[in-house]
C-alpha cells in the first residue's frame, strides 16, 4: 500500500512542477515574444523538450508500476510456497514426536525402569505441546480463510 501512496505521491510532485514550469514557461514566451521571433522559437524548443522529458517520465512510472507489480506476484509465489515448506515441517515434526513418544512408552512398558518411563514422559509432553500449538495454528488459518 505505502508503494502506491509513493507512486502517488511521486505523479502529484512531478504533475505540480510541470504546472509550475509551463507557468513559468508562459511567462517568459510572453516576455520573449516582446523581443523578438527568435527568441520565441527557442522558447517553443524548450517547451517541445520539457513535453518529452514528461513522457519519458511518465513511461518510467509506468515501467516502475510495472515492475511493483512483478514484485508483488513474486511476493505472493514465495509466501505460498513457504506455507507449503512450512505445513510440510510441522507435519514431519508431529509424526516424529509420534512415533518417539510411542517407542518410548513401549520401551517403558517393556524395561519398567525409571529412565525409560521418564523419557516416554518427556516424548508425550513435547507431543502433546506440538500438538496444541498446531492446533491454534490451524484455527487462525481456518479463520485466515474464511
Amino acid at each position: 500500500m505505502s508503494e502506491q501512496i509513493s507512486l502517488a505521491i511521486v505523479n502529484g510532485i512531478l504533475t505540480l512542477a510541470g504546472t509550475i514550469f509551463s507557468g513559468v514557461m508562459a511567462y517568459f514566451m510572453l516576455s520573449l515574444s516582446r523581443q523578438g521571433a527568435a527568441a520565441a522559437v527557442k522558447v517553443e524548443e524548450a517547451a517541445v523538450k520539457t513535453e518529452e522529458v514528461a513522457v519519458e517520465v511518465r513511461t518510467a512510472a509506468v515501467k516502475t508500476e510495472e515492475v511493483k507489480q512483478a514484485l508483488e506476484v513474486s511476493a505472493h509465489s514465495a509466501d505460498k510456497k513457504l506455507d507449503a515448506i512450512h505445513t510440510l515441517v510441522n507435519s514431519s515434526m508431529g509424526a516424529q514426536l509420534k512415533i518417539a513418544a510411542v517407542a518410548l512408552r513401549r520401551i517403558a512398558m517393556i524395561t519398567k525402569l525409571k529412565e525409560d518411563e521418564v523419557a516416554a514422559e518427556e516424548a508425550e509432553l513435547l507431543l502433546g505441546a506440538h500438538e496444541k500449538k498446531q492446533s491454534i495454528v490451524d484455527k487462525v488459518e481456518e479463520k485466515e480463510k474464511g
